[in-house]
């Protein structure tokens, strides 16, 4: 397991309240720790894993343990980072929020397969309209590619559908589309493909993540019940 050696700063967005870190393989990663209670990070952990067999621009991350010598007598860190494994995400520098204008270039397919990922994960927390909202969507500016990240609020209990597809930021390349049949089994079988991996990305969660009050015992089977849906025709029914 990687080790966090430095805690260079709070990074300025994220409920959460992530920090940028450097580890001991040199590299830097943004770490979320206690803020994200366990539920957030296992929701991320999840996620994170399916939505890269998706082949969405996900960054690499990892689980990340965090000294206690790093954080004892600061109580922000104490109560923000805490001590042990966390969730970290490789930093990816030069980078920008998206926009109307860089929004309007992004690849097509790419946007639907998020709109579709987000909906099989039950996020909504990728708001944006024409007022603004919280995408959590980036662009890295050397390339001009995307960046998907952020899925602490994965596998909601009170999804909203109609919230959803009113407001997600990849509704129009979804809706404004008539897809065919061809293009729906493609995406069942990159999710099918993508479920064999689940018992060993669920197998692969930290313990002390579990200890935490906002996890109860049936999330994992909550969780995998809600990935197995999409095999069912009413889960794309609603999309119509």
């Amino acid at each position: 397991m990687l080790e966090v050696v430095e805690i260079i700063k709070q990074m300025e967005q994220g409920y959460t309240k992530p920090y940028l870190c450097q580890a001991d393989n040199q590299e830097e990663y943004v770490v979320k720790g206690a803020s994200a209670n366990g539920k957030g990070r296992i929701c991320e952990w999840i996620a994170g894993h399916l939505g890269k067999k998706l082949d969405l621009p996900i960054p690499e991350f990892e689980i990340i343990d965090v000294p206690e010598y790093l954080i004892s007598g600061d109580t922000d860190l104490i109560i923000e980072m805490g001590v042990g494994p966390a969730f970290a995400s490789k930093y990816i520098p030069f980078t920008q929020e998206i926009n109307h204008t860089l929004l309007a270039s992004m690849r097509a397919d790419q946007l639907r397969d998020i709109f579709i990922f987000d909906y099989w994960i039950k996020n909504e927390d990728r708001k944006f309209t024409s007022h603004g909202g919280n995408p959590n969507l980036l662009v890295d500016l050397s390339n001009q590619s995307l960046i998907v990240f952020d899925h602490n609020h994965a596998f909601d209990p009170e999804f909203n559908l109609e919230d959803f597809k009113s407001e997600h930021i990849g509704r129009n390349h979804w809706f404004q589309e008539q897809m065919d049949l061809l293009v729906i089994e493609e995406l069942k079988a990159k999710m099918r493909s993508a479920l064999t991996h689940l018992d060993d990305i669920l197998n692969n969660i930290p313990q002390e993540w579990f200890s935490c009050s906002t996890v109860t015992s049936s999330l994992l089977d909550t969780i995998r019940a809600n990935l197995e849906y999409f095999e069912d025709n009413q889960f794309w029914e609603a999309l119509q």
